[in-house]
């Protein structure tokens, strides 16, 4: 649903908005094996595993769902409150028939109870989507230093900022 364009939402009865999908960049899986985390605390850890279910090596197109929010009562200022609300691969461009939860190896969502659920924490606010093999590229993301944050620094930051490997690195 998020990825429909002008979709409206109300969030707790003080804020309107409208999300907007939005291409962010293509991401390359050359094993296959999808691996979702907060890249500032997980990435080249070895702590974040793949989901159980392996796509086709290839390149896939990644988006967000961007929400542009106002607080209720309001007068909005000069610039719109955005935030990235959702993310998502797009393994394939047809109509979804079903949706099912992504898990790693071990986990079964038949357990869960009704509040709970599988996922990955964003104790940095931020969440990246990537190949397992490419998980040893990038060392040292602790401290605020390191190959992530370099790049980050690069291509700025805010909703929908992405950063793309270039040709002939170890992750494209």
């Amino acid at each position: 649903m998020a990825f429909h364009p002008g979709l409206r939402l109300r969030l707790r009865r003080r804020h309107d908005g409208a999300l907007a999908p939005v291409v962010i960049g293509d991401v390359t899986l050359p094993t296959g094996r999808v691996v979702a985390c907060d890249p500032f605390v997980c990435l080249g850890e070895g702590e974040a595993e793949p989901f159980s279910v392996v796509v086709d090596p290839a390149r896939y197109r990644a988006e967000a769902a961007i929400a542009t929010l106002v607080r209720l009562g309001v007068p909005e200022g000069p610039r719109p409150h955005t935030r990235v609300a959702a993310a998502r691969l797009v393994i394939r461009d047809t109509p979804t028939v079903r949706w099912e939860m992504a898990v790693a190896e071990g986990q079964d969502p038949a357990v869960l109870g009704e509040d709970e659920f599988y996922g990955y924490g964003v104790d940095a606010g931020t969440g990246c989507f990537h190949d397992a093999a490419a998980d040893g590229s990038f060392p040292g993301t602790e401290d605020e230093e390191g190959a992530v944050w370099a790049a980050m620094e690069a291509v700025g930051d805010g909703p929908g900022s992405d950063v793309t490997p270039r040709a002939g690195s170890p992750v494209s």
